[in-house]
């Protein structure tokens, strides 16, 4: 599937706002990460919504808040962060 190219596009939307979420969740990966670590979060409206141990955990408990899928951000936090040489 392409992206459609109308900025406005309903697709185009809410691809913008996921970014969005992963903008957000890079710029405080560093205070997530003691207490999140190692674990599946899902990121919607800035904040963390749910976490859990498997993928399908977390998009249970966002199902069960209502939350639309495709507007949140399902992601895996590292055990670690290493810091490149």
């Amino acid at each position: 599937m392409s992206v459609p190219a109308d900025r406005n596009h309903p697709y185009r939307q809410k691809l913008y706002r996921v970014l969005e979420e992963r903008v957000w969740l890079d710029e405080h990966i560093e205070e997530l990460l003691p207490r999140y670590k190692a674990q599946w979060i899902a990121v919607y409206g800035r904040e963390i919504i749910a976490a859990a141990g498997t993928p399908e955990e977390v998009i249970a408990r966002c199902q069960e808040q209502g939350v639309e899928l495709d507007l949140a951000l399902i992601f895996n936090v590292p055990g670690e962060i290493h810091t490149p040489v």
